[in-house]
């Protein structure tokens, strides 16, 4: 039977019902956050992440700076509220997240890393605080790392339908299990519609943030004392931070300028892209921004709902983020791994939940290999300890239990 207009309009409307829900049971709606699981690498006490922590970060609070161009929605208790609105202007500030009620440092350290918890540790945005526009985000920051071992920021770009609190929530728990050194920074875009516009809403969004991001990035690389930037972008926000640096790749190259050196960048990590991987192709890498970080993660997953959504909403357009080469021809594999500077490394665990999309956060496997990754600085690799496997150069598997296995190396 010939499908009508009228027939593909309806599935396409479905699905975008789909995608948006899909994406709120793993964001704003899910009532009740919960920390994430102590990340293979951590539980059971194989490891303690917190030996080192700053004395001044010992405490159940994370303060988290952020930047954003989303509308203030006026204040209340706890401090000044954002929308999902877009502003011409950017602002700077401090969010604090509280882990856990009532707990200890010591308790808290203890409960991080235990695989069964025995109180529960939720996440709450206590306070949000905007900086006066005489106090610069570079002098901030570089207050904050004079408490830091590391002299690294590391920067998270949130993805699609994520309130700001949402994306507060995800740097909070990220930069605990990295040790809490160095400086956590959200960059905050006006994401947040849901319904059955709220997808392509919000990616629309995330291209109006480009200059408003390329400015934040130019302005941080000036930081006196910091030595590094990491990158780490979820879903739609992975293409706000490839095309922001395409840009300034382009630009800084014309000026005969360095770009990787003008921006400090260290590590991208790109998480369940929702990315066209031909044009990525075409825009991305053939403008040489593979060259512009040290290196680049991609962490994709083949269960990843969302993206498989959004991928049909695109008229099967392939995403980055479901990455499979059971799927793709020679030419598409090939087209992106043929770089020595790009990692893609897929999960081959089951589904952490029924979305699967924030797996780099929830799947104790994955978020192992990030921290690996971001506070040790390993390669992949058996040899450098990410042992994950491979069948060709550049692509690499995680399965369930990873990193710890017969031939894993100990973490030093």
């Amino acid at each position: 039977m010939k499908m009508t207009s009228s027939t593909r309009l309806a599935q396409r409307t479905v699905a975008v019902v789909l995608v948006a829900t899909a994406v709120c049971f793993t964001g704003a709606c899910a009532g009740g956050r919960q920390l994430m699981p102590a990340p293979n690498l951590y539980a059971d006490m194989k490891d303690d992440p917190f030996a080192d922590v700053p004395a001044a970060c010992r405490t159940p609070d994370v303060p988290v700076l952020y930047v954003t161009d989303r509308a203030a929605a006026g204040m209340d208790d706890r401090g000044v509220r954002y929308s999902t609105g877009r502003s011409r202007h950017v602002a700077v500030g401090t969010a604090w997240v509280s882990i856990g009620e009532g707990l200890s440092w010591d308790q808290l350290r203890q409960e991080s890393r235990a695989r069964k918890r025995r109180h529960k540790l939720p996440l709450t945005v206590e306070r949000t605080e905007e900086l006066p526009s005489t106090d610069h985000l570079g002098a901030v920051v570089a207050r904050r790392l004079g408490a830091c071992h590391r002299p690294h920021a590391y920067v998270y770009v949130h993805g699609y339908n994520n309130t700001f609190e949402d994306a507060v929530m995800d740097m909070a728990e990220l930069w605990h299990f990295l040790g809490r050194d160095g400086v956590p920074i959200v960059y905050s875009w006006p994401a947040g519609r849901w319904g059955t516009l709220g997808y392509f809403a919000d990616r629309d969004s995330a291209r109006a943030s480009v200059g408003h991001f390329k400015t934040f990035l130019t302005a941080l690389a000036h930081t006196p004392g910091l030595e590094k930037v990491h990158v780490i972008a979820h879903s739609t926000g992975a293409d706000l931070v490839a095309t922001a640096l395409r840009e300034m790749h382009i630009h800084f190259r014309a000026q005969d300028r360095d770009t990787r050196r003008e921006l400090k960048l260290g590590e991208l990590v790109v998480a369940a892209p929702d990315m066209d991987l031909f044009v990525i192709e075409q825009r991305v890498l053939a403008e040489g921004v593979h060259r512009v970080p040290e290196r680049i993660t991609i962490y994709a997953c083949p269960e990843d709902r969302a993206i498989r959504l959004a991928e049909w909403l695109h008229a099967g357009f392939r995403r980055l983020g479901r990455f499979d080469p059971k799927e793709m021809t020679a030419e598409e594999i090939q087209g992106l791994t043929r770089f020595g500077s790009i990692d893609v490394v897929r999960s081959a665990i089951p589904r952490t939940d029924f979305i699967s999309h924030t797996y780099f956060l929830n799947s104790p496997a994955v978020s192992s290999d990030l921290i690996l990754l971001l506070r040790y600085g390993r390669a992949a690799g058996r040899s450098s300890g990410r042992p994950m496997d491979t069948d060709r150069p550049g692509l690499w598997e995680i399965r369930k239990g990873y990193p710890y296995g017969e031939t894993a190396l100990p973490v030093e």
